[in-house]
C-alpha cells in the first residue's frame, strides 16, 4: 500500500522525515563555506613607502612570516581607461620589495599581491605622484 515505506508511529513514513532532517542540516550548514580570501587565510598588509620618478619601494606585513616572504607584488597606474601595470617585484625574506621603473605619469597608484596558499590577497592604499 505504501510502497514498502515503513511507517512511524505518527503515521508519516522515515523516509520523509529523513529528508526532513536532511533538508534541516543542509540549512544549518548554508553560507558556512569559507568565502574568497577565505576565513582561514592569514592576513596581510601591503604599502608603498616611497614613491618617485624612479619608482616606488614598500612592504608587505603579517603575523606569520611565510605570508612576507617571496609575493610577487605589482605596482599599477590608475589610467584614464583602467588601470595600467607598472612593474613587479618579489618581496624578500623581510617584506621588502622595490621596483625600480621611471614613472612619467603623474597621478595615482597602487600596489597589489595575488593569495598564495594560505596567505590573503593585498592591496595597497593609493598613493599619489
Amino acid at each position: 500500500m505504501n510502497g514498502g515505506m515503513k511507517m512511524n508511529h505518527n503515521g508519516g513514513t522515515t523516509r520523509r522525515r529523513g529528508l526532513l532532517v536532511a533538508a534541516l542540516v543542509a540549512t544549518a550548514f548554508a553560507g558556512t563555506a569559507p568565502a574568497a580570501g577565505g576565513a582561514d587565510s592569514i592576513k596581510a598588509k601591503l604599502k608603498i613607502t616611497k614613491l618617485s620618478a624612479s619608482g616606488a619601494s614598500g612592504t608587505l606585513s603579517s603575523k606569520k612570516a611565510k605570508c612576507e616572504k617571496r609575493r610577487k607584488v605589482t605596482l599599477r597606474f590608475v589610467g584614464e581607461y583602467g588601470d595600467v601595470k607598472i612593474g613587479n617585484d618579489k618581496t624578500n625574506s623581510k617584506g621588502f620589495w622595490k621596483i625600480k621603473k621611471t614613472i612619467t605619469d603623474r597621478g595615482i597608484f597602487y600596489a597589489t599581491t595575488p593569495k598564495k596558499g594560505k596567505c590573503a590577497k593585498a592591496t595597497s592604499k593609493d598613493k599619489r605622484l
